[in-house]
């Protein structure tokens, strides 16, 4: 049965002007802006820790059981074209309705894309969300989040760009989240 997993921990990692990090660590919840939350963790029904470390473009470098495997893809349908390992619009509209997301039509590079939209928490989110499936020997599990930068100018050169936007929005956490293989099979691609 799918469950919502409402609380999370984070270390929030502030990046000051001389180029070091400040971290706080403590216990949010879901729906709220961090700035810069490495690692993300969670325990799941069985109490066992899921941590999961979100990187630079929102790539996951590491996940604290060996035996998860771990997929991640932007939540984004082309319009225009159907690609066999991304998701269709039909998938994207119930990946949407079952997560409770908005979504939103865009052109990008000249192509008409409908992607996931938090812009109605900040105007600054402007790409898709990423959506992390882990999977080990007893669970799965989905992350969604959202990531931006804090100012409209960001990033303003190559050494800020390398740590990649500096808010992330957690949308949310579900323990064996109940998704159509068609859909699972994409997202494993």
């Amino acid at each position: 049965m799918m469950k919502s997993i409402l609380e999370f921990q984070a270390k929030l990692n502030k990046i000051d002007a001389t180029d070091h990090t400040i971290s706080k660590e403590k216990t949010f919840s879901i729906q709220q802006e961090l700035e810069r939350p490495y690692p993300i963790v969670f325990l799941d029904s069985n109490k066992e820790k899921i941590s999961v470390s979100l990187g630079v473009y929102g790539n996951i470098p590491d996940l604290d059981k060996r035996d998860a495997k771990v997929y991640i893809k932007p939540l984004e349908a082309n319009k225009d074209i159907i690609i066999e390992d991304k998701f269709n619009l039909q998938d994207l509209e119930y990946i949407s309705n079952l997560f409770k997301m908005q979504l939103k039509d865009i052109i990008f590079m000249g192509r008409k894309k409908t992607i996931t939209d938090l812009s109605h928490v900040n105007e600054l989110y402007k790409s898709p969300a990423y959506l992390v499936y882990i999977e080990n020997k007893i669970n799965t599990y989905i992350m969604i989040y959202f990531q931006r930068w804090s100012h409209p100018s960001q990033p303003r050169g190559a050494g800020e760009d390398q740590y990649g936007e500096d808010n992330t929005y957690v949308h949310g956490i579900w323990e064996n989240p109940k998704l159509p293989f068609s859909i699972q099979n994409k997202i494993k691609k």
